[in-house]
Parts: structure tokens; sequence; C-alpha cells
């Protein structure tokens, strides 16, 4: 498991690199970015699991991929749309926690780069009633290093 996390993030670091991402934060069109960090996610309050990781990959048409990654991983799809702050993206999760019906919504706050995740909460139900309650916060970058 430890493996294909990493590889994922490799693999994920390989394609951030070349893909484009707008520069200006409130022109933000797609994006993609891969987060360290720490956080939670629990389902019913009973089931917890200690966030590391979030991969974001906003598309321009709207359509969002979100990857959490613990000691699974997991990914789930919806849409994105901009707010009125340009740190802020709003998200709903349609599929890949329990299917088309989820209700689950959350919000994205963009580093002051706008190009990579400072935090993300989520909370909501699944189709099944299942509720889901997500909270992560980016590692603080040490300012003395580049």
């Amino acid at each position: 498991m430890s493996k294909r996390i990493t590889s994922t993030f490799i693999l994920t670091i390989m394609l951030w690199s070349i893909s484009a991402v707008c520069a200006d934060a409130q022109q933000l069109a797609s994006l993609t970015a891969l987060t360290k960090g720490k956080g939670t996610m629990v389902a019913n309050g009973q089931d917890k699991y200690k966030l590391t990781g979030v991969l974001v990959i906003l598309k321009e048409n709207g359509d969002a991929q979100i990857t959490l990654y613990a000691d699974i991983q997991i990914s789930a799809q919806g849409r994105w749309s901009k707010t009125k702050d340009p740190k802020v993206i709003n998200f709903k999760i349609s599929g890949g926690l329990e299917g088309d019906d989820s209700r689950v919504k959350g919000k994205f706050i963009l580093s002051e780069d706008g190009k990579s995740i400072a935090s993300l909460t989520a909370q909501g139900a699944g189709m099944s009633g299942v509720k889901y309650e997500i909270n992560f916060v980016a590692d603080q970058k040490d300012p003395a290093k580049p």
C-alpha cells in the first residue's frame, strides 16, 4: 500500500509539473495540486481516517477529482465553482464516496500564491445516509526553504 501511495505522489508531481496551472487565482480556470498535511475524514462519527495528503484536480469544464490519502486512498468526483473570494473554491461530491446521489459539499481555501490547497473542509451525507465530515490543513512551508 505504501509503495502505491508513493508511486501515486511521484506520478502526480510529474503530471503537475507539466500541466498548465492558471497563474492568477482570480482568473482560476483549472488547478492541479498535491498537498501534504494533516486532517481527518470521519464517517458516521465512528470510522476515522487520518489524512496525510490531498490531490485536487479542477478542470475547466467544472469537473473535480479529489483524492484523499490516508491508510487507504479515497477518491471522489464532483463539480467545483468559484466564489466571490478568489481564494475560496466550493465543491460538491457527486460520485466516488457512495455514488451519484451524494450530498457532500465543501470548500477549498487556496494558498496565498493561488497554486496549492491551504485547507479543505466538507460535510454531508451519502446516498445510504452515511454522514461524512472532512477536515484537512496543509503543512506550513518553512519560509527559509525555497
